[in-house]
């Protein structure tokens, strides 16, 4: 889907936490972890996310745009990136541990 910011034609992915990949995954078939911290960790940079994306297209199509404001912009845009990669990380440990404790349960319980 695409939308218009000051004229200009741009993917709706961008500023809409819901259209993108993780997005679609998080607020669909991801719900599956929603008791997870590590999940529920991820929902707050990843809507910012979006927000800034769409604060540097704004300043970027400004007729004379800051480049102090689109280095900060950027440069917060690298920390919620990092913040989200470690709350998926983390997701995927917790994940594999319960996986790991659920395996060793199995085989407890077979050996008896």
């Amino acid at each position: 889907m695409c939308g218009l910011i000051d004229g200009y034609l741009y993917s709706q992915a961008i500023t809409n936490p819901t259209a993108c990949m993780l997005g679609k995954w998080y607020y669909g078939e991801g719900q599956f972890f929603a008791s997870s911290k590590a999940f529920q960790q991820l929902e707050e940079p990843h809507n910012e996310l979006h927000l800034l994306g769409h604060q540097l297209i704004v300043e970027s199509r400004k007729k004379s745009p800051s480049m102090e404001k689109l280095t900060d912009l950027s440069k917060q845009l690298t920390q919620k990136s990092l913040l989200m990669i470690e709350a998926l990380h983390s997701l995927e440990h917790c994940e594999r541990m319960k996986q790991q404790g659920s395996e060793s349960r199995e085989s407890r319980g077979q050996s008896t």
